[in-house]
């Protein structure tokens, strides 16, 4: 992901005030912004999910490879935070792919461009 996708840590309260999407396994939370402005996401994968650093971390990698190629249809001037709810033990790409999909899929169609 570029850098001018990363969503800052400052911004990150107001994003959790924003509006929610649930499934068993994410929550995903977003705002609007400036329209000129790049979208910009987080990933966040609680201590309570992994309790080891490089575990979150490779949760986090999974994640992100996973919404790679769903980032091409997002509008510009939406913030994203994306949270694990569960535990994935032993995750691969391809467990974690449909549980992403799920999610995008309730993703509100104005969020959404077709591609």
């Amino acid at each position: 992901m570029d850098k001018s996708h990363r969503l800052p840590g400052w911004r990150i309260p107001a994003v959790l005030k924003g509006t929610t999407v649930r499934t068993d396994s994410f929550v995903m939370k977003f705002v609007s912004t400036e329209p000129a402005q790049p979208f910009r996401i987080a990933i966040i994968v609680p201590v309570k999910i992994a309790k080891h650093a490089t575990k979150r971390n490779r949760l986090k990698r999974l994640i992100r490879e996973a919404l790679r190629e769903k980032l091409t249809s997002l509008p510009n001037g939406v913030d994203i935070i994306i949270m694990a709810q569960k535990q994935f033990p032993n995750a691969k790409l391809q467990d974690m792919k449909p549980h992403i999909d799920k999610l995008w899929e309730m993703l509100p169609n104005h969020m959404r461009r077709n591609v």
